[in-house]
């Protein structure tokens, strides 16, 4: 049986998936902070940001649960690296968006990544602390959404 690192180290992974969160968060929400200047740029109607918007929230929804299941067949440290690495990827390639078609692609490619990140995670925090304990740092962890 594999041995979980010791305290500090556990609690600084932790909050290290914390400050992830957060940055997933602010990723997730930039477009809205964004939408004025955004719609301006590429002349979308509020049909087109909604079709933006919606374009992340459906790849996400239906994503999430591919990622759980990648996250259980390849492992908590590699999904969580893939998923790491596809949506910091997708978050630069917004900068080379020049209309609504790009721009879905990198929203859809960026819920692809960030659809990882929650499921690998809490996995890692699992496999991390005791089943006893696994609910504080899972908190902290998902506290970044706040």
């Amino acid at each position: 049986m594999r041995h979980p690192p010791n305290l500090s180290l556990r609690w600084w992974i932790a909050f290290l998936l914390l400050g992830a969160s957060t940055l997933n968060y602010i990723d997730r929400v930039s477009l809205s902070v964004l939408a004025p200047q955004i719609r301006q740029a590429f002349h979308l109607s509020n049909s087109d940001y909604a079709l933006a918007v919606n374009s992340f929230l459906l790849v996400y929804t239906l994503a999430y649960p591919l990622a759980g299941a990648l996250v259980d067949r390849i492992g908590a440290i590699r999904g969580f690296s893939l998923s790491v690495i596809v949506w910091s990827l997708a978050s630069s390639l917004h900068g080379l968006a020049r209309g609504l078609p790009s721009l879905c692609l990198y929203r859809s490619i960026l819920a692809i990544g960030e659809s990882g990140f929650y499921p690998s995670g809490i996995k890692v925090l699992s496999d991390n602390f005791s089943p006893r304990e696994r609910s504080q740092p899972i908190a902290l962890m998902i506290l970044g959404l706040s």
